[in-house]
C-alpha cells in the first residue's frame, strides 16, 4: 500500500512538474513570438518609410534640373532675340548713314557738274561722263553695302540657331541624368527591402524550427506555425508589391 501511495505522489509530481514546463515553455514561445513580429514590423516601417523618403528626394532633384534645363533654355532664346534685336539695330543705322552719305555725295556731284556745265559748254561731255561714272561707283557700292549686311544677318541667325540647339542638348541631358539617377535610387531601395524580407525569413524559419522541437518535447504546443508563417507571407508580399510601385 505503501509502495502505491508512493508511486502515486511521484506521478503526481511528475504530472505537476510536467504542467509547469509546459506552461513556462507556452509563456516563453509567446514571449518570443510577440518580439519576432514587433521586430518584423520595425524592419517593414523602416522599410517603407526609407523608400518614400528616397523617392520623394529623387522627385525633387528631377524637378530641380527640369527647372534648371527650362531656365537655361528661356536664356538661350532671350539672348538669342536680344542679339536679333541689337544686329537690325545696328545694320538700320548703318544703312541710314549709308544712305545719308551717299545723297549727300551725290548733291556735292550734281552741283559741281552743274558748275561745270555752266563754266565751259565744251566740258559738259566729260563732266557727264564723270557723273555718269560716279553714279556707277555708287551703285557698286550700294550692291556691296546690301550684300555685307545680308551676309551679317545670315552669319546672326545660324549663330542664334546654334546657341539654341546647343541649350536643347543641354536641357535633354540632365533630364536623362535626372531620370537615370532617380531609376538608381528606387532600385536600392527594392534591394533594401528584398534584404529585409530575407532577414524575416530567416527569423520566422527559425521560430517555426524552435516550435517544431518544442512540439517533440511537450505536448500541447503548434508544430512548424503554419498559419503564422503563412500570415508573414502575406505581409511580405505587400511589402514587395509596394516597393514594386
Amino acid at each position: 500500500m505503501q509502495a502505491r501511495r508512493e508511486a502515486d505522489t511521484l506521478r503526481a509530481d511528475a504530472e505537476r512538474e510536467t504542467k509547469q514546463l509546459r506552461t513556462v515553455t507556452a509563456h516563453e514561445v509567446a514571449e518570443l513570438k510577440s518580439t519576432v513580429e514587433r521586430e518584423v514590423a520595425t524592419l517593414r516601417a523602416t522599410a517603407e518609410r526609407e523608400i518614400t523618403q528616397q523617392r520623394a528626394k529623387a522627385a525633387r532633384e528631377a524637378e530641380e534640373k527640369r527647372a534648371e534645363a527650362t531656365k537655361l533654355l528661356t536664356d538661350a532664346r532671350d539672348k538669342r532675340d536680344k542679339d536679333l534685336q541689337a544686329l537690325e539695330l545696328q545694320l538700320a543705322e548703318r544703312r541710314e548713314k549709308a544712305e545719308r552719305e551717299e545723297s549727300e555725295r551725290h548733291a556735292a556731284q550734281v552741283a559741281q557738274t552743274q558748275k561745270l556745265v555752266g563754266e565751259a559748254e565744251h566740258r559738259a561731255r566729260a563732266a557727264q561722263a564723270r557723273a555718269k561714272e560716279i553714279e556707277q561707283r555708287a551703285e557698286a557700292r550700294r550692291v556691296e553695302s546690301e550684300r555685307t549686311a545680308t551676309e551679317t544677318v545670315d552669319k546672326a541667325k545660324a549663330l542664334a540657331d546654334k546657341t539654341l540647339n546647343e541649350a536643347r542638348a543641354e536641357a535633354q541631358r540632365l533630364l536623362s541624368e535626372a531620370r537615370t539617377e532617380a531609376e538608381l535610387t528606387t532600385q536600392a531601395a527594392r534591394r533594401e527591402v528584398e534584404d529585409l524580407t530575407r532577414q524575416k525569413d530567416a527569423v520566422t524559419s527559425q521560430l517555426g524550427q524552435m516550435l517544431s522541437g518544442l512540439a517533440g518535447i511537450v505536448p500541447g504546443v503548434p508544430a512548424g506555425g503554419k498559419s503564422d508563417g503563412a500570415k508573414a507571407d502575406g505581409s511580405d508580399g505587400k511589402v514587395a508589391a509596394e516597393s514594386a510601385k
